[in-house]
Protein backbone atom coordinates (compact mmCIF):
# COMPACT_ATOMS: atom_id res chain seq x y z
CA UNK A 1 0.00 0.00 0.00
CA UNK A 2 2.66 2.36 0.50
CA UNK A 3 3.86 2.13 -3.15
CA UNK A 4 0.30 2.76 -4.16
CA UNK A 5 -0.28 5.83 -1.84
CA UNK A 6 3.13 7.22 -2.82
CA UNK A 7 2.13 6.71 -6.38
CA UNK A 8 -1.51 8.21 -5.96
CA UNK A 9 0.42 11.54 -4.57
CA UNK A 10 2.51 11.73 -7.30
CA UNK A 11 -0.90 12.17 -9.56
CA UNK A 12 -2.14 13.80 -7.43
CA UNK A 13 1.04 16.38 -7.53
CA UNK A 14 1.46 15.31 -12.25
CA UNK A 15 -2.60 16.66 -12.13
CA UNK A 16 -2.05 19.66 -10.13
CA UNK A 17 -4.99 18.37 -7.75
CA UNK A 18 -5.43 18.14 -3.58
CA UNK A 19 -3.73 14.59 -2.68
CA UNK A 20 -7.74 14.16 -0.55
CA UNK A 21 -9.88 15.54 -3.57
CA UNK A 22 -8.17 13.59 -5.87
CA UNK A 23 -8.39 10.31 -4.30
CA UNK A 24 -11.98 11.39 -3.19
CA UNK A 25 -12.48 12.17 -7.04
CA UNK A 26 -11.05 8.35 -7.85
CA UNK A 27 -13.13 7.10 -4.90
CA UNK A 28 -16.60 8.82 -5.98
CA UNK A 29 -15.79 6.47 -9.27
CA UNK A 30 -14.97 3.22 -8.07
CA UNK A 31 -17.02 -0.33 -8.02
CA UNK A 32 -17.25 -1.99 -4.93
CA UNK A 33 -15.41 -5.24 -6.00
CA UNK A 34 -13.22 -8.29 -4.79
CA UNK A 35 -10.82 -6.27 -3.04
CA UNK A 36 -12.44 -3.09 -2.06
CA UNK A 37 -14.63 -2.73 0.63
CA UNK A 38 -17.32 -0.12 -0.66
CA UNK A 39 -15.73 3.13 -1.56
CA UNK A 40 -18.06 5.08 0.07
CA UNK A 41 -16.62 3.57 3.52
CA UNK A 42 -13.31 4.33 2.65
CA UNK A 43 -14.03 7.76 1.34
CA UNK A 44 -15.79 8.64 4.50
CA UNK A 45 -12.54 7.35 6.55
CA UNK A 46 -10.62 9.98 4.43
CA UNK A 47 -12.45 12.96 5.15
CA UNK A 48 -12.73 12.49 8.65
CA UNK A 49 -8.57 11.79 8.88
CA UNK A 50 -8.42 14.70 6.63
CA UNK A 51 -10.51 17.12 8.60
CA UNK A 52 -9.13 16.36 11.74
CA UNK A 53 -5.80 17.35 10.84
CA UNK A 54 -7.15 19.99 8.96
CA UNK A 55 -8.34 21.46 12.45
CA UNK A 56 -5.20 21.96 14.21
CA UNK A 57 -2.94 24.77 12.27
CA UNK A 58 0.55 23.25 10.48
CA UNK A 59 3.35 24.71 12.49
CA UNK A 60 5.88 25.93 10.51
CA UNK A 61 8.83 23.96 9.60
CA UNK A 62 6.04 20.79 8.88
CA UNK A 63 4.58 19.29 6.30
CA UNK A 64 1.53 16.89 6.12
CA UNK A 65 0.77 13.28 3.47
CA UNK A 66 -2.25 11.34 3.56
CA UNK A 67 -3.02 7.78 2.82
CA UNK A 68 -5.90 5.55 2.82
CA UNK A 69 -6.34 1.87 2.23
CA UNK A 70 -8.29 -1.55 2.48
CA UNK A 71 -7.04 -4.41 4.76
CA UNK A 72 -7.39 -7.79 3.65
CA UNK A 73 -10.60 -6.55 1.17
CA UNK A 74 -12.90 -5.98 4.47
CA UNK A 75 -11.45 -2.92 6.89
CA UNK A 76 -10.88 0.77 6.23
CA UNK A 77 -8.46 3.41 7.40
CA UNK A 78 -6.91 6.48 6.40
CA UNK A 79 -3.99 8.57 7.85
CA UNK A 80 -2.67 12.12 7.64
CA UNK A 81 1.10 12.21 9.00
CA UNK A 82 3.07 15.52 10.24
CA UNK A 83 6.79 15.42 10.02
CA UNK A 84 9.67 17.74 10.45
CA UNK A 85 12.81 17.71 8.54
CA UNK A 86 15.61 18.38 11.01
CA UNK A 87 19.56 18.72 10.55
CA UNK A 88 20.23 15.07 11.07
CA UNK A 89 16.60 13.50 11.63
CA UNK A 90 13.21 13.36 10.06
CA UNK A 91 10.41 13.55 12.93
CA UNK A 92 7.07 12.21 12.79
CA UNK A 93 5.36 14.72 15.07
CA UNK A 94 1.73 13.70 15.12
CA UNK A 95 -0.28 10.99 13.23
CA UNK A 96 -4.02 11.44 12.53
CA UNK A 97 -5.72 7.97 12.24
CA UNK A 98 -9.54 7.44 11.43
CA UNK A 99 -10.27 3.53 11.78
CA UNK A 100 -12.96 1.46 10.95
CA UNK A 101 -13.12 -2.25 11.38
CA UNK A 102 -17.09 -2.98 11.99
CA UNK A 103 -18.63 -3.40 15.03
CA UNK A 104 -15.71 -3.15 18.13
CA UNK A 105 -16.15 -5.51 21.31
CA UNK A 106 -13.39 -3.62 22.98
CA UNK A 107 -12.50 0.11 21.34
CA UNK A 108 -9.47 0.41 24.31
CA UNK A 109 -8.34 -2.68 22.30
CA UNK A 110 -8.63 -1.68 19.08
CA UNK A 111 -7.31 1.70 19.99
CA UNK A 112 -3.57 0.45 20.86
CA UNK A 113 -4.01 -1.70 17.98
CA UNK A 114 -4.08 0.83 15.87
CA UNK A 115 -1.07 2.93 17.83
CA UNK A 116 1.25 0.17 17.43
CA UNK A 117 0.27 -0.31 14.27
CA UNK A 118 1.14 3.53 13.75
CA UNK A 119 4.15 2.76 15.13
CA UNK A 120 5.02 -0.06 13.05
CA UNK A 121 4.51 2.63 10.41
CA UNK A 122 6.83 4.63 11.75
CA UNK A 123 9.67 1.64 11.16
CA UNK A 124 8.48 0.75 7.81
CA UNK A 125 9.43 3.94 6.30
CA UNK A 126 12.03 5.38 8.88
CA UNK A 127 14.19 2.45 10.04
CA UNK A 128 13.39 -1.26 8.89
CA UNK A 129 16.14 -2.58 7.35
CA UNK A 130 18.16 -6.23 8.20
CA UNK A 131 21.89 -5.26 7.85
CA UNK A 132 24.06 -8.24 6.93
CA UNK A 133 28.27 -8.43 7.28
CA UNK A 134 30.01 -11.03 4.96
CA UNK A 135 26.35 -12.57 3.71
CA UNK A 136 25.74 -13.05 7.54
CA UNK A 137 22.56 -11.62 9.27
CA UNK A 138 24.41 -8.76 11.28
CA UNK A 139 21.60 -7.71 14.14
CA UNK A 140 21.08 -10.84 16.28
CA UNK A 141 18.22 -9.32 18.98
CA UNK A 142 15.71 -6.62 19.25
CA UNK A 143 18.23 -4.59 21.50
CA UNK A 144 20.80 -4.40 18.45
CA UNK A 145 17.49 -3.69 15.83
CA UNK A 146 16.32 -0.03 14.53
CA UNK A 147 12.99 -0.50 16.43
CA UNK A 148 10.95 3.40 17.12
CA UNK A 149 11.99 4.52 20.42
CA UNK A 150 9.76 5.69 23.23
CA UNK A 151 11.24 9.21 22.39
CA UNK A 152 10.53 9.27 18.59
CA UNK A 153 6.95 8.85 19.36
CA UNK A 154 4.80 11.57 17.59
CA UNK A 155 1.28 12.47 19.21
CA UNK A 156 -1.43 10.40 18.21
CA UNK A 157 -5.16 11.18 17.32
CA UNK A 158 -6.90 7.77 16.66
CA UNK A 159 -10.88 8.14 15.35
CA UNK A 160 -12.43 5.01 16.17
CA UNK A 161 -15.48 4.69 13.58
CA UNK A 162 -18.68 3.41 15.53
CA UNK A 163 -20.41 0.78 12.89
CA UNK A 164 -22.97 -1.36 13.24
CA UNK A 165 -21.79 -3.27 10.46
CA UNK A 166 -20.22 -7.27 11.21
CA UNK A 167 -16.59 -7.22 12.73
CA UNK A 168 -14.03 -6.96 10.06
CA UNK A 169 -10.91 -6.83 11.88
CA UNK A 170 -9.13 -4.50 13.63
CA UNK A 171 -5.48 -6.69 12.88
CA UNK A 172 -2.75 -4.27 10.85
CA UNK A 173 -5.65 -2.43 8.92
CA UNK A 174 -3.80 1.07 9.98
CA UNK A 175 -0.60 0.00 8.42
CA UNK A 176 -2.29 0.26 5.35
CA UNK A 177 -2.85 4.31 5.58
CA UNK A 178 0.21 4.68 8.15
CA UNK A 179 3.44 4.44 6.22
CA UNK A 180 2.28 5.57 2.86
CA UNK A 181 0.77 9.11 4.86
CA UNK A 182 4.47 9.37 6.73
CA UNK A 183 6.56 8.77 3.68
CA UNK A 184 3.97 11.45 1.60
CA UNK A 185 4.49 13.76 4.48
CA UNK A 186 8.66 13.26 3.61
CA UNK A 187 8.10 14.05 0.11
CA UNK A 188 6.29 16.91 1.22
CA UNK A 189 8.81 18.48 3.50
CA UNK A 190 11.42 17.50 1.41
CA UNK A 191 10.08 18.64 -2.19
CA UNK A 192 11.68 15.48 -3.54
CA UNK A 193 10.59 11.73 -3.99
CA UNK A 194 13.05 9.46 -1.55
CA UNK A 195 14.00 6.54 -3.71
CA UNK A 196 14.80 4.25 -1.02
CA UNK A 197 13.33 2.48 2.15
CA UNK A 198 13.85 3.21 5.03
CA UNK A 199 14.54 6.90 4.85
CA UNK A 200 17.50 8.84 5.74
CA UNK A 201 18.16 12.67 6.69
CA UNK A 202 21.01 12.08 4.34
CA UNK A 203 19.16 10.78 1.52
CA UNK A 204 17.45 14.61 0.94
CA UNK A 205 20.35 16.60 1.03
CA UNK A 206 18.81 19.43 -0.99
CA UNK A 207 15.60 19.65 1.35
CA UNK A 208 15.53 22.57 3.20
Amino acid sequence: MLAIEAAMDAAARHAGEDPVAFRLRHLAQAQAGEHLLHPERLAAVLRRAAARAAAVPLPRGHARGVACGVYKGRSVAAAVAEVRLESDAIRVTRIWCSHDCGAMVDADGVRAQVEGNLVWSMGLVLSDELPTDGGRVAVDSFAAYALPRIAQMPQFDIDLVESEAAASGAGETAIVAGAGAIFNAITAAAGQRPMRLPVRRSDLPNAP
